[in-house]
């Protein structure tokens, strides 16, 4: 009877060697597997940022360029698809007036919500870099026109945004002194048009502040947004320019002609023909990935995070 018992103990000892044995043999495998994807997906995040650098319109970006040709398609395995984070609202530095109009265009939202959310945004006293933040400040029915990717325009941004901007970019300055310069400009209803005009302003926090404040129009309107749209733009407006852009490419000319007589200075400040921010995503078997491009004046791009899922 102890002889069986013995090899019975034995035999399950054994067993249970072979299944560890298996199962790292199993999980060395997959780990394989998912290095050699993720590998896949480095690659292919580069080569698509480098497309961005090729655009032979770079003042303009929409569904026409040859980046467009990787949006939805599958290579080597890897689900790609791509989104253009600037035909969105950056909630961190849209202006309260902007976000007023826009909430406004919304399904669903009362006043008071739309209060509620803009009040809500001045008293955090910090900027949202999450999804989870994004989320717990739109809710779910709205959240999907908003991004935290993008630059502040220094003649909308509220006093709120620029001053945690330039208290955590620059030494030896107070946010205020900046903030009071801007302010003046836009009680004698002036705007920072040029580079020239920018630099002086900002003198020598200029190299400091500007990558996130700048004086482009952070809306892409070859993809933004009806509702993003009407709540600059008139009906009409809105709907010619809809038209257009899904027969071609909106230019700077064609959107200074669409937006002539109404709105101007809302329009120049908020609305343009470039894209600053790029989202790529990619999903193989093994692992998914988010990528952020961001492309300067210059459509140089630069790859500014990459976030890992393992499935």
């Amino acid at each position: 009877m102890s002889a069986i018992i013995l090899f019975l103990l034995i035999e399950s000892v054994c067993v249970g060697i072979v299944a560890s044995v298996l199962y790292a043999n199993k999980s060395l495998a997959k780990s394989k597997l998912e290095s050699e994807e993720k590998l896949k997906m480095e690659k292919m995040i580069y080569t698509i940022s480098k497309e961005l650098s090729l655009d032979g319109s770079p003042e303009s970006q929409s569904p026409f360029d040859s980046i467009w040709n990787y949006h939805g398609k599958t290579s080597d395995g890897i689900n790609i698809s791509l989104e253009d984070l600037s035909g969105k609202l950056n909630i961190n530095f849209v202006s309260d007036r902007m976000l007023q109009k826009v909430l406004s265009c919304m399904n669903g939202l009362s006043d008071g919500d739309i209060s509620m959310i803009i009040n809500s945004r001045k008293s955090q006293n910090r900027l949202v870099y999450s999804d989870e933040g994004l989320l717990e400040l739109l809710g779910t029915n709205n959240v999907s026109y908003f991004t935290y990717f993008g630059t502040a325009n220094l003649n909308t941004v509220e006093e709120e945004p620029f001053k945690l901007i330039v208290s955590s970019l620059c030494s030896g300055v107070t946010a205020d002194s900046l903030w009071n310069k801007t302010l003046t400009l836009r009680k004698n209803d002036q705007q920072i048009m040029t580079e020239t005009e920018f630099k002086l302003l900002l003198g020598v926090y200029y190299s400091d502040l500007k990558n996130i404040l700048t004086i482009n129009a952070p809306i892409n309107v070859n993809f933004a947004d009806e509702k993003i749209l009407k709540s600059i733009l008139t009906t009409g407006q809105t709907e010619n320019l809809i038209r257009l852009r899904s027969q071609k490419e909106i230019t700077a000319e064609d959107l200074t002609n669409i937006c002539r007589g109404y709105n101007s200075d809302l329009s120049k400040s908020e609305l343009g023909t470039r894209t600053w921010f790029w989202k790529i995503n990619l999903c193989g078997i093994y692992v998914r990935c988010s990528a952020i491009v961001s492309q300067n004046k210059k459509s140089q791009t630069s790859i500014e995070e990459i976030n890992w899922e393992y499935l």
